[in-house]
């Protein structure tokens, strides 16, 4: 079994009076609430499919935290774990035109000024709404 975080732990980026707010009920209620119900024995889906059943007012975005802090509580998952385990990232701002960035993200002559690695692909691509646009890339 993975280290517990302990409820105060796993629920220290939401407190009480926001998760209450939005969802109903404070941590205490939920994960009392998801104990009854057998969620230390369920994977991630499974509590979220049970969050669903018997909550499906609260949002979706609320029905992942709970999960998440349930776990980190429950020591089913340690803090800043994902589902398939740990991962590593990288983010970087550049002073460049967003339309500019995104060609040469996209564009694989255009992106080798940049990088050196050919063996990278591109997961995905999507243009927000915002002024804001994301790529993301993993390495083979």
């Amino acid at each position: 079994m993975k280290k517990k975080a302990g409820p105060a732990e796993a629920t220290r980026r939401v407190g009480d009076a926001a998760v209450k707010a939005r969802t109903g009920r404070d941590w205490q209620q939920w994960f009392t609430l998801l104990d009854r119900a057998g969620a230390a024995k369920l994977d991630h889906k499974a509590i979220v499919a049970l969050l669903t059943a018997k909550m499906p007012q609260v949002e979706g975005w609320w029905q992942q935290m709970v999960t998440v802090a349930y776990e980190q509580a429950r020591g089913l998952r340690q803090l800043h774990e994902k589902p398939g385990g740990f991962e590593v990232s990288a983010n970087r701002t550049i002073p460049v035109p967003i339309a500019r960035t995104f060609e040469a993200w996209t564009d694989e002559r255009l992106r080798s000024r940049w990088l050196d690695d050919a063996s990278l692909v591109v997961h995905t691509g999507r243009l927000r709404p915002s002024k804001t646009q994301s790529l993301r890339r993993t390495g083979t």
